[in-house]
């Protein structure tokens, strides 16, 4: 397969979101290995990647053969981690409709530790639970301690935490520790704490997804087939995702049709004819 090195000013998961833009309709099936930063703080992690992101393409049909191993941790500055990413193609993307979000159900994360001791994970996963039980009892946190050879080159500890509903819905968040700068995240209390607030807030916006996932679902839905609309209800948009509307529009020449959801919840719809695209080194038969 393909080896690419990324800068060490970028998270992988920004490599790996343009792959899962172009890999489905590709020629071949993709198998690529990447080295850099697993776990950023400008970007979701490669745990969140895994969690919240592949489970969403199982919704477009992407779900046999596609894979995500995470080798090795690499925290920034330095890097040095390493991930292996198998995606298969697919002939096309059937329309479909997310609009129930569903109440949550359970709440499953990771927290990881690198070159540092592994206390901190056990000081992570209080600390979130401590916010989190206070609204529902079924909160596991899994603990990842690296070292020797799955260690990246810079000591590092964060947390990624996944929220599902009873309509399997996804909302996730994460975070990791600042070591460099004095004025963010340092203790792994505060990191705990964070990740779990930030996922509560990302609850109480509503939608099917998300903020970090807005996007992605957009464009999925605008390549679906043109057999019948698509929709999808999400909060409020993010910059990124108004950002794909007017790319959507510019390049694919489809255009959205945004309504005001009825209620308190402040959310939208969105609809939308896909562009019909289809992947014709695909065979059939």
């Amino acid at each position: 397969g393909l080896i690419h090195g990324g800068p060490r000013s970028r998270s992988l998961s920004y490599f790996l979101e343009g792959l899962l833009f172009l890999a489905p309709l590709a020629k071949q099936p993709l198998t690529v290995r990447l080295k850099g930063v697993t776990n950023g703080m400008d970007d979701v992690s490669c745990d969140t990647f895994r969690t919240a992101t592949l489970p969403l393409l199982a919704k477009f049909g992407l779900e046999e053969q596609l894979s995500f191993k995470i080798l090795k941790r690499g925290a920034p500055p330095l890097g040095g981690g390493e991930v292996i990413f198998s995606c298969p193609i697919t002939k096309g993307i059937q329309p479909i409709e997310l609009l129930n979000e569903g109440k949550v159900k359970r709440v499953r994360g990771v927290a990881y530790t690198t070159k540092v001791s592994p206390q901190f994970a056990a000081r992570m996963v209080d600390s979130a639970r401590a916010v989190l039980n206070d609204f529902l009892p079924d909160v596991w946190v899994y603990t990842d301690h690296c070292k020797g050879e799955a260690c990246g080159n810079s000591p590092g500890y964060g947390i990624s935490l996944v929220a599902e509903t009873i309509a399997r819905s996804l909302k996730s968040a994460d975070a990791c520790a600042s070591l460099q700068d004095d004025e963010a995240l340092g203790s792994p209390e505060a990191v705990g704490s964070r990740v779990a607030e930030r996922l509560l807030a990302e609850i109480n916006l509503d939608g099917v997804v998300d903020t970090a996932h807005q996007a992605l679902v957009l464009y999925f839905l605008s390549l679906a087939e043109e057999t019948k609309p698509s929709r999808v209800r999400l909060s409020r948009l993010s910059p990124a995702a108004a950002q794909m509307l007017r790319h959507i529009r510019d390049f694919l020449g489809v255009v959205f049709q945004i309504r005001e959801d009825h209620g308190e919840s402040g959310t939208v719809v969105l609809s939308c004819i896909g562009a019909g695209i289809t992947n014709t080194a695909r065979r059939t038969f």
